[in-house]
């Protein structure tokens, strides 16, 4: 299951930097990455989270993605989905099913596991023990698209802001001339996101489903 791009993947919690994966090991296909969640983040009792295969990096071809999270410490892990060349990223919220004394931060541990799309997904959990809501969401191998809009995923704006200032961080370290002209132009464009996803919730869906049929 080599590929001459090794799988790059990232996760973000609503309202908090990018977290990228990092290999176990040598053979690229099993990642791991540790995201501190705060207190004001756990109150409803879930997570909003955004789960992403970055590009340009592809998937070997006949693989998938399966994503697994830990509230332990990566004592015990629990299966929750499956990201594809064709469904690289997720949105939702993993439910809490912990707490830390003194309102200490929570690690949210998430693991991905690249496996042949010939072999069987893992049971999920049960959605009462901390499975993803909505774990439908990230796909079951046939590409499915999810149920998730950013009208219902509160606050996901500010995970493409997020994801929007770490692409002009990632710019500016390959050309220092750029200054702030990136972080503008970018900036305008969060704005739009912001204005066009007021109006019309589901635009970015529609927009997806055009370039798949191009």
């Amino acid at each position: 299951m080599q590929s001459s791009v090794v799988p790059n993947f990232a996760a973000v919690v609503d309202g908090a930097a990018l977290n990228t994966f990092q290999p176990v090991d040598e053979s690229a296909n099993k990642f791991i990455a540790w995201l501190p969640v705060g207190p004001k983040d756990t109150a409803t009792g879930s997570v909003r989270l955004a789960l992403l295969l970055l590009p340009p990096a592809r998937l070997p071809e006949g693989t998938r993605a399966d994503v697994y999270y830990s509230w332990d410490e990566g004592m015990q892990w629990s299966f929750c989905g499956s990201l594809f060349n064709e469904q690289p990223s997720w949105i939702g919220a993993l439910r809490v099913t912990r707490g830390m004394p003194g309102g200490a931060a929570l690690p949210l541990g998430l693991g991905v596991s690249v496996e042949p799309r010939s072999q069987p997904l893992p049971p999920a959990v049960d959605g009462g023990t901390g499975a993803l809501a909505g774990s439908e969401a990230m796909g079951n191998g046939g590409g499915a698209t999810g149920r998730y809009s950013l009208s219902e995923s509160p606050g996901m704006v500010e995970v493409v802001q997020a994801l929007a200032l770490d692409l002009v961080q990632y710019l500016q370290s390959f050309d220092d001339s750029l200054g702030n002209r990136v972080t503008a132009y970018v900036q305008r464009w969060i704005d739009k996101v912001e204005r066009r996803t007021a109006m019309d919730p589901d635009w970015w869906r529609r927009r997806l489903r055009r370039r798949k049929s191009e």
